[in-house]
């Protein structure tokens, strides 16, 4: 299997939200060629990292949290989540997971360091 075929494969495997397969798909093909993949290959870190650490909670309905300390975090998310639902009239339609990532995962360089979204199979 080529290195392209090989990340398609991995990245496959994150879009079903299957984190720490798909980490250990890009773990043994590094960062690709030319550190083409590297982005891909953190976000995946990232990922299976936060979800060996966390518990993943309620916080309403279709709404989990993952996180190392969920307690704190999930009144302040039902909260918005509360207040998202009063400004668009309706609640989510489709399972949401909201991940805490771990401090180690910071990427300064990363273009959405503070926060992104990605439509994952069975998951908004």
């Amino acid at each position: 299997m080529g290195e392209g075929t090989a990340w398609r494969e991995a990245i496959a495997a994150y879009e079903r939200d299957e984190v720490g397969p798909a980490f250990a798909l890009a773990e043994n093909l590094g960062a690709g060629y030319g550190g083409a993949s590297l982005s891909w290959y953190r976000v995946m870190e990232g990922e299976a990292r936060a979800r060996e650490a966390s518990q993943i909670v309620e916080v309403a309905p279709g709404v989990r949290l993952e996180a190392v300390e969920p307690d704190g975090i999930v009144e302040p998310l039902r909260a918005a989540l509360e207040r998202v639902v009063e400004l668009a009239g309706e609640r989510p339609t489709v399972p949401i997971l909201v991940t805490l990532m771990l401090p180690e995962a910071d990427a300064p360089w990363h273009q959405a360091r503070y926060g992104y979204m990605i439509p994952k199979e069975g998951l908004a």
